[in-house]
């Protein structure tokens, strides 16, 4: 048997009407689609939620009466969650609701929000590091895993622009010096009682002397300091006033570096240490010009 709703004007079945005892049909006119659908639009205007914020706030203003409503919530959900039909519903409606726009506003506004960070950064620091530690030291497979997809990220565009950006902040910088501060007894300690590290550390700098005087070159003191000077004292790289170091642009270890006017840029120690045997030029047209005029006033002069 079938009803017309008086809102939709369309035939449906009668299992498509709420029931209504005070109607000669026992049915209300309407359907339970349409009635729903009045029901969201009406839940979404701002005096409704206004109301729904109102009753909580009352609810939780009195103890006694919040306690009661936890308790049968919990009552009502121990009964029925052991029944397969009930997940099965809760899960459906649970989903269904992600995907609606109030959901993903609600889930865009929890990610955002300052509760959700403070609450993060503490499972992080009470069980969430400690547990990936202990995974990471215990567990091979998830190592070789977290390595693998490490060396990906940093590989990486966006990888490559965070390390940038990262490396020269003020907080690395301060680890830096921190680390530092914290090796140089331990190093100092092993370089003077530990023969075996003194001969290794030793061999090591007399390498790259080896290597710097048999790649030749005329690099003089009077040189580095036009360089430093022409620098203004600066990092070419991190653009902070710092103790500069000498770097090949061209690296001695590609064999085709030399110690020269035209190869050497200044750099502070830890940009020095990162660039490593890359070849960067963090010089800037200006300070190419500028060189050259040197270079080709020296020449004339000798």
């Amino acid at each position: 048997m079938n009803k017309t709703c008086s809102r939709c004007n369309q035939d449906k079945l009668l299992n498509e009407f709420a029931k209504d005892k005070n109607r000669k049909d026992g049915y209300y006119p309407i359907c339970k689609e349409c009635v729903n659908k009045k029901a969201k639009e009406v839940n979404r205007t701002s005096e409704a939620k206004a109301k729904r914020v109102e009753y909580q706030k009352q609810i939780k203003a009195d103890p006694v009466r919040y306690a009661q409503r936890s308790e049968s919530s919990r009552k009502r959900y121990s009964e029925c969650k052991d029944d397969p039909e009930f997940r099965e519903k809760q899960r459906a409606r649970q989903q269904k609701y992600d995907k609606s726009e109030l959901g993903l506003a609600r889930h865009k506004r929890f990610q955002q929000s300052p509760r959700r960070k403070d609450y993060m950064r503490q499972y992080a620091q009470e069980k969430g590091i400690p547990k990936a530690k202990e995974r990471y030291h215990s567990d091979p497979e998830f190592r070789d895993k977290q390595l693998t997809a490490t060396k990906q990220w940093t590989e990486s565009e966006k990888g490559q622009e965070w390390q940038q950006e990262y490396y020269q902040s003020t907080q690395f910088r301060e680890l830096c010096k921190q680390a530092r501060q914290r090796q140089k007894p331990k190093l100092r300690e092993r370089y003077n009682n530990d023969p075996e590290y003194h001969a290794k550390v030793r061999a090591k700098n007399n390498a790259r002397i080896e290597r710097e005087r048999a790649s030749g070159g005329d690099l003089n003191g009077h040189d580095w300091q036009f360089l430093a000077q022409l620098a203004e004292g600066k990092c070419l790289c991190c653009g902070n006033e710092r103790k500069l170091a000498m770097d090949h642009i061209v690296p001695i270890g590609t064999g085709n570096g030399k110690t020269i006017v035209d190869n050497i840029q200044p750099l502070c120690v830890s940009c020095n240490s990162r660039k490593g045997k890359q070849f960067i030029d963090y010089r800037s047209n200006e300070y190419k010009m500028k060189v050259n005029e040197y270079i080709q006033t020296y020449s004339k002069e000798t």
